[in-house]
């Protein structure tokens, strides 16, 4: 007997990709839903910083340090007990390169929790430090980091930048998913395909045997 694989739909909970930001404003206080709740950042990106949001990053990033470091906060409502799915896209602060000044090391803080933070010593973090080198554009991608929320009610996700001076590590596509999505692999489509073709086979042969 063959069982097809199961489909898991992630229902979004949150999601922020600055896009609708504006490239090129520096020492903000708001970035898309965070707001900065200890010093400002700058939005970076499109055509005005042409490249600095490497892959996997992507248009309009977030430069963590904006004349100072900066702090952003997101208010995410949870209202159902469970696990959850924490993505996000941390960079160097240079992106692929080639921007003089920039590539220096950053570190940044990542906190969600029930409680704000007024600075990043009073976090409990989801990971206490990220650091990177000006141009790593791999070790800072999370992908479904886990999240087990015992107590509904307003959370706060929080990246704290703890690197001092003009550049930090640039920020985009946050997320936060209550379930993870089960897409097959394309081996398995074949093998699904091929069985159901059997299945469908064996019927019409059984369906010509009984009508003699």
């Amino acid at each position: 007997m063959v069982v097809a694989p199961g489909f898991a739909h992630a229902a979004t909970i949150f999601s922020e990709n600055f896009d609708e930001t504006a490239p090129g404003s520096v020492n903000v206080t708001t970035a898309g839903s965070f707001t900065a709740t200890v010093g400002n950042v700058d939005e970076v990106g499109g055509a005005i910083d042409n490249g600095i949001c490497a892959s996997p990053e992507s248009n309009v990033c977030i430069d963590l340090d904006g004349n100072t470091a900066g702090q952003i906060t997101a208010t995410i409502n949870i209202t159902t007990a469970g696990t959850y799915y924490l993505s996000f896209d941390l960079i160097g602060s240079d992106g692929p390169g080639g921007f003089t000044g920039r590539n220096v090391q950053t570190t940044t803080a990542v906190s969600f929790g029930l409680n704000t933070c007024a600075s990043p010593s009073t976090c409990v973090y989801y990971n206490p430090n990220i650091t990177l080198a000006g141009i790593d554009t791999a070790d800072g991608i999370v992908t479904n980091a886990v999240v087990n929320i015992t107590t509904p009610g307003t959370y706060y996700l929080t990246f704290a930048s703890e690197t001092t001076g003009f550049n930090g590590a640039l920020l985009d596509n946050v997320l936060l998913t209550n379930s993870l999505s089960a897409v097959p692999e394309p081996s398995t489509l074949v093998l699904l395909g091929s069985a159901l073709l059997g299945i469908g086979g064996l019927r019409r042969l059984r369906a010509r045997r009984n009508s003699r």
